[in-house]
């Protein structure tokens, strides 16, 4: 043997591998087990369908994650409903109150519109009773004055008698 210790490492490695290698093969021999040169035609169905079943898993696990996301939107989705639901009765509880009030109003705006119109129709027929008096005040005055007009001439006639017969004797004569 060389005297070289890195030289004789080596030979002991080298020697070992080939040592290694020809156990292997005699234990192949003797459990029986020969290395086939053919392969198995359901090896490559074997792989095959464990390529297809990661492939599987992965698209579940895709889905899964699809599922997730949409499952959240959904939750969200439904709290918008009922979020727009409430908002909706609320809507309707108002608009039924404001119709309510709108009734109310309604019903009060035509009783005072009666209630207006009563108050008209009165004011007219006072106005028209204040000019029924009013006219029959002015004809009561202008008799009330041509009897003062009456009086007077009669008065002045009484005291001159002889002046009013002078009067109707030119009133004659005109004639």
């Amino acid at each position: 043997m060389p005297g070289d210790p890195l030289q004789q490492y080596l030979l002991i490695g080298v020697s070992a591998f080939i040592a290694g290698y020809l156990v292997a093969m005699l234990g192949r021999v003797v459990s029986g087990r020969v290395k086939e040169t053919v392969q198995d035609p359901r090896d490559h169905q074997i792989r095959a369908l464990e390529a297809d079943l990661r492939l599987a898993e992965r698209q579940a696990k895709d889905q899964g994650t699809q599922t997730t996301d949409k499952q959240a939107q959904l939750e969200d989705a439904v709290a918008q409903v009922k979020d727009l639901k409430a908002t909706v009765q609320q809507a309707d509880t108002e608009m039924r109150k404001l119709k309510e009030d709108l009734k109310t109003s309604l019903a009060k705006t035509v009783e005072l519109r009666h209630e207006l119109t009563d108050r008209a129709e009165h004011t007219i027929r006072g106005q028209r009773q204040l000019d029924d008096l009013q006219t029959e005040l002015q004809v009561t005055k202008a008799g009330n004055d041509a009897v003062v007009d009456e009086i007077n001439r009669l008065n002045q006639e009484s005291k001159n008698p002889s002046d009013s017969v002078d009067d109707l004797d030119k009133m004659l004569i005109d004639d």
